[in-house]
């Protein structure tokens, strides 16, 4: 499901292109995560800059809609600085990955026509491979990120 994510992606995409790998998981998550977390997955490069996913060994349900928010779908590691969905940066390191869902209030009118989104998490302060919802729904661990004041969104 999450290798059909990205091949949709890249294959929408100008300048996007993606192979699988076999590295193993990144030694800067905490052993909880890397343990929930399958080696390989897939290495993306935008316009020069590489971004290599691994992805979760288990993800519960056939389908998006079976996924509970906050679950922990992956990681990511960025060689660069990228931007976000809305343009904030994230720097380059390793990070964790969670199912998020934009909220359907009227803060959120209009921002994307995509409610499912992946929210990332700097991998020293996400340690804990459980389902995490934060204060506001489908803003988990990312909320609590050094980086910014609200979740980092991919």
């Amino acid at each position: 499901m999450l290798f059909a994510l990205l091949s949709l992606v890249l294959a929408q995409a100008a300048g996007l292109s993606g192979v699988t790998h076999s590295d193993p998981v990144p030694s800067e998550i905490a052993a909880a995560v890397a343990a929930k977390v399958a080696p390989g997955g897939v290495r993306a490069t935008a316009d020069g800059t590489t971004i290599t996913f691994w992805w979760v060994k288990d993800l519960p349900g056939a389908s998006w809609t079976d996924v509970p928010e906050g679950t922990l779908v992956g990681a990511v590691k960025l060689d660069a600085a990228v931007r976000d969905i809305r343009g904030h940066v994230m720097k380059p390191g390793v990070y964790t990955l969670r199912y998020g869902i934009q909220p359907s209030n009227d803060d959120h009118i209009g921002v994307s026509p995509f409610r499912n989104f992946l929210l990332v998490s700097p991998a020293a302060v996400d340690t804990d491979p459980a389902t995490r919802v934060g204060g506001c729904p489908g803003m988990p661990v990312s909320a609590m990120s050094p980086l910014m004041p609200w979740a980092i969104v991919l």
